[in-house]
């Protein structure tokens, strides 16, 4: 973990909701793993006071640029769209524990609801790279709220799902998994804790290991303020983990899905 005063190369409208930021971080770039993150501060004031977490999109080693999808939210992710090239910013990174990638290749499916496709982009190109077959299901409530920033198709089968059926199929995303049966080595996912539950549930009747990327409040992202305290199971006790530093990848079966 380093902070980092890294240069924005780009900031580029991919969308209604949606900004991807280029930024020169040569030392972020060579050390983040897929499902990591950064606390970013957006400004150099007091206004807004905290930093913001962003998952890691992508990031070019060889070139020392990262990218971070950016939904605009609220203040400080408006203020962050809002930035032009040449602009300066604070990024304290990489934190947390990412996803575990097995050197034996297999068969993965990868989950994405909404910004939570952000992370799954760097580990289905290393998946892909380790020769993994990969399907990915994308969802979110309409089409506007697709990251459609994150093209899929040409790493991995791809099946789309919205609420209101404005793209791919209607309904939840979870209504695809029958479309998406197969024999799985492993099964990572990011996005909504209600959609994390349900594929919970299902990979579990079904015997697949699942790795969820949790998305909670991290006010510190060092594990200092406890705002991101989540149950989880440990031996046959409920303990807290911080999100920040123990996640914010977890083991489902881990986690404690009913509090």
């Amino acid at each position: 973990m380093e902070c980092n005063k890294v240069e924005i190369l780009a900031v580029k409208a991919v969308s209604q909701h949606y900004y991807l930021l280029t930024l020169m971080a040569p030392r972020l770039a060579r050390s983040v793993r897929p499902g990591q993150f950064v606390q970013v501060r957006v400004a150099d004031g007091l206004d807004p006071l905290l930093r913001r977490p962003f998952s890691v999109h992508d990031w070019d080693a060889k070139q020392g640029t990262v990218a971070l999808l950016v939904q605009v939210r609220g203040k400080g992710s408006k203020m962050l769209a809002d930035k032009r090239p040449g602009e300066r910013l604070d990024v304290l990174g990489p934190l947390g524990r990412g996803f575990e990638i097995s050197e034996t290749k297999g068969r993965a499916l990868l989950v994405g609801g909404g910004i939570g496709a952000a992370p799954l982009w760097s580990l289905a190109r290393q998946l892909k790279d380790k020769t993994w077959d990969l399907t990915v299901l994308l969802g979110a409530s309409a089409d506007s709220l697709l990251v459609k920033a994150v093209d899929f198709s040409h790493l991995a089968n791809t099946i789309i799902a919205t609420d209101d059926g404005s793209a791919g199929i209607k309904g939840k995303i979870t209504k695809l998994l029958p479309l998406a049966a197969s024999d799985y080595n492993q099964v990572y996912a990011c996005g909504p804790k209600p959609m994390l539950a349900a594929l919970a549930v299902w990979t579990k009747a079904a015997g697949f290991p699942l790795q969820v990327s949790l998305d909670e409040v991290m006010a510190c992202g060092m594990g200092v303020c406890l705002g991101c305290a989540q149950p989880v199971k440990h031996n046959k006790s409920v303990n807290y983990a911080k999100v920040c530093t123990q996640g914010p990848v977890f083991d489902a079966d881990e986690v404690v899905w009913n509090e």
